[in-house]
């Protein structure tokens, strides 16, 4: 013989569904929240474009005009100091943080870390050591 159907059994197993859809919901959304903002930091480094003209300016000169014009933050201690009164000239049109510091620093021991908006710059020394 059949067991009769128990309605009460099948709104049980309903609400266990939904709330495990729920729970699902709650986890895919939370998980695509924390991913978006790393996604986003390095797009912007990538699609910010500069320009800038300055001619026979100090390296910390440059920082700062790069500073005010964008969303980044230059570090650097103490003993990098001497090397940003070095003169340079920039004329970079339409160019990205990379290509503008690549420029900037190319004749000097500094190199630089680009780190969501922060860079961090250094001696090659220093990062060379901190890679070991």
């Amino acid at each position: 013989m059949r067991k009769p159907f128990n309605i009460l059994k099948m709104s049980h197993v309903k609400l266990k569904l939904k709330r495990l859809f729920r729970i699902t919901y709650v986890i895919i959304f939370l998980g695509l929240s924390n991913i978006c903002p790393i996604y986003s930091a390095s797009i912007y480094a990538q699609t910010t474009r500069l320009s800038v003209n300055l001619s026979q300016v100090s390296i910390k000169d440059v920082i700062r005009f790069v500073e005010q014009k964008s969303e980044y933050v230059f570090f650097y201690s103490g003993d990098v100091y001497s090397e940003l009164e070095q003169n340079v000239t920039v004329n970079a049109k339409s160019k990205t943080i990379d290509e503008i510091l690549t420029s900037v620093l190319k004749n000097t021991d500094l190199t630089y870390t680009l780190n969501d908006r922060q860079v961090i710059i250094n001696h090659q020394k220093e990062t060379q050591q901190s890679k070991k």
